[in-house]
């Protein structure tokens, strides 16, 4: 968490939560990008407090690939890095942490948990939640899902945005939606690294928590299946969206896969052994 944005607890927020209780913790650099080292029970508090403060802000969740893409790319990675509050949601980024011996090491906060704890908890201060990505039909799939599971959560409404890239004017209009319909959580499921920049935009011209999750709308709609517990221990989520979806991942999982590692072997040798 960007330690300068700060915000007095809201008492709506229910267990309370500071942001001043967790800025002191140190974001962890891995590549070019830094990650924050909070658990997914205080990134959902932080969330439900910014939202229920109606304070634009933005929330990147940060894998192998998003450190593949930054290192490469500079203003992405500025992009990134520039994000009130970055979650660490591949396993590897964590075993990094571990094995490099972080004095506040990350916990892994999978894109689709945060999604449903958010959406869970949220429901005590009348949440109202916006959903940008995927189809329309994907989207009415998974509102029905969410609301057969938890009943009371609040969709303040959705959209598909085009492939290609919005207009000034278009972005303007998408904006006014937005703020109209009163929403104080935007979920974007565009994908990486589009999702990125356009949470950013938001997170300037509207007033609330704009979150990129990816593939979660796929997730909760019963598009994707969820790969069992050992599976993600194990760090081969990757693999299961691979086999879903084979054509559209495979260059991105070889490449980025092969330039983390690369990012690994560099950030390990260049600290050198560590003592206690």
């Amino acid at each position: 968490m960007r330690a300068a944005q700060t915000a007095k607890a809201d008492p709506r927020v229910s267990p309370s939560l500071d942001e001043d209780s967790v800025a002191g913790s140190k974001p962890i650099e891995i590549g070019a990008i830094t990650v924050d080292s909070i658990s997914l029970e205080d990134a959902s508090r932080l969330i439900r407090l910014r939202a229920t403060e109606r304070k634009g802000s933005s929330v990147h969740l940060v894998n192998a690939y998003t450190v593949a893409l930054a290192e490469h790319d500079e203003s992405y990675a500025e992009c990134v890095s520039s994000g009130w509050l970055n979650l660490a949601d591949g396993r590897p980024l964590q075993w990094l942490s571990r094995i490099r011996g972080d004095e506040q090491q990350l916990e892994q906060i999978r894109g689709i948990d945060l999604f449903h704890r958010v959406l869970a908890d949220g429901r005590d201060e009348n949440l109202k939640h916006f959903f940008l990505g995927s189809t329309e039909e994907a989207r009415e799939r998974m509102a029905s899902k969410l609301q057969e599971r938890y009943g009371s959560i609040e969709i303040a409404g959705s959209e598909s945005p085009p492939f290609r890239d919005l207009t000034s004017d278009e972005q303007s209009d998408q904006a006014k939606r937005i703020r109209e319909s009163g929403a104080q959580v935007i979920w974007v499921g565009l994908g990486t690294p589009k999702q990125d920049a356009e949470i950013e935009r938001l997170a300037s011209e509207v007033d609330a928590v704009c979150i990129g999750v990816g593939a979660a709308f796929a997730l909760a709609a019963g598009d994707q299946w969820y790969v069992p517990e050992w599976v993600s221990i194990l760090g081969l989520e990757w693999l299961s969206r691979l086999v879903q979806e084979p054509k559209r991942l495979w260059r991105r999982y070889l490449g980025g896969n092969l330039i983390f590692l690369g990012v690994v072997i560099k950030d390990l040798t260049s600290r050198g052994p560590r003592t206690r």
